[in-house]
């Protein structure tokens, strides 16, 4: 082939420090050991070198049942902790390395899985915050990760609303895979955008995928949306781009970007080893 308040989000801290539980309670600085206050894991799980036909591929199957295919280890930490690659650093060379490329198959227990088996039709991505969890586990056991969380300062974009009208329809079904993206399915295009369940705050996390860039939710927003936006030729013609179209596509819905500073949660990676095959 989906990072999220002084300026930037509270939110986005809150969804990641969640994500990787608690950090140590003496440390009182900037940044924290990232610790596992319960280990949520999955009850089958296997890891292998990977070949070249897929690259930084992850999909959440019905029941829970994750796989990876041609995953470098920071986009597998990215995907686990509810980041972009580009708030992962550090760590051995390899982990830069596209030869270092990882396949992953991981199933739940029974008991979990039967609270995922709504994911039907398509996989998705990204998994469950409790799939996550165990997504953090594995990484952290088999390649010996040991991580530490801090807020760095930089530049953000803030989803804001614009003050127009707001096109977006409460959620009828809130036990959808919450989604978004093109109008056809995947990644948006130049042809607008389509929104199933989606918070403002898993949004502006799309957004930040999309755009590669720190996007935090600052438009208020509770609760869960439906939206769909098509682009007009005339519309496509002035954005431009891809990336025009997605900002167009907001605007339409009576969303804004805005440049902004803040806070950017970032994980460093203070040491990972290779795998043993299994």
């Amino acid at each position: 082939m989906a990072a999220r308040k002084t300026t930037c989000s509270l939110v986005v801290a809150m969804t990641i420090l969640s994500l990787v539980t608690r950090a140590s309670s003496a440390q009182q600085g900037p940044s924290a050991a990232v610790s596992h206050a319960s280990t949520p894991e999955f009850d089958v799980a296997s890891i292998k070198r990977a070949d070249a036909t897929y690259f930084n591929n992850l999909w959440t199957y019905p029941g829970g049942r994750i796989v990876a295919k041609g995953a470098m280890l920071k986009y597998l930490i990215a995907e686990a902790y509810g980041l972009e690659t580009f708030q992962v650093v550090g760590g051995p060379a390899w982990i830069d390395n596209e030869s270092f490329r990882f396949d992953i198959e991981a199933k739940p227990s029974a008991e979990v899985a039967v609270r995922y088996s709504h994911l039907t039709g398509s996989p998705k991505n990204p998994p469950p915050d409790e799939i996550r969890q165990m997504l953090q586990n594995l990484l952290k056991e088999r390649f010996q990760l040991k991580l530490t969380l801090q807020q760095r300062e930089g530049p953000v974009i803030a989803l804001v609303k614009s003050g127009t009208q707001l096109h977006l329809s409460p959620s009828k079904n809130e036990a959808v895979f919450p989604w978004a993206g093109s109008l056809g399915g995947g990644m948006p295009k130049e042809d607008g955008l389509l929104g199933t369940n989606v918070t403002m705050s898993h949004l502006a996390s799309l957004i930040s995928s999309w755009l590669s860039r720190p996007v935090v939710d600052q438009t208020g927003l509770p609760g869960s949306y439906e939206f769909k936006v098509v682009l007009s030729q005339e519309d496509i013609a002035a954005a431009g781009s891809r990336e025009g179209s997605i900002i167009e596509s907001l605007r339409q819905l009576g969303l804004l970007l805005k440049k902004s500073t803040g806070q950017v949660p970032t994980l460093v990676i203070e040491q990972a080893s290779l795998p043993t095959a299994n």
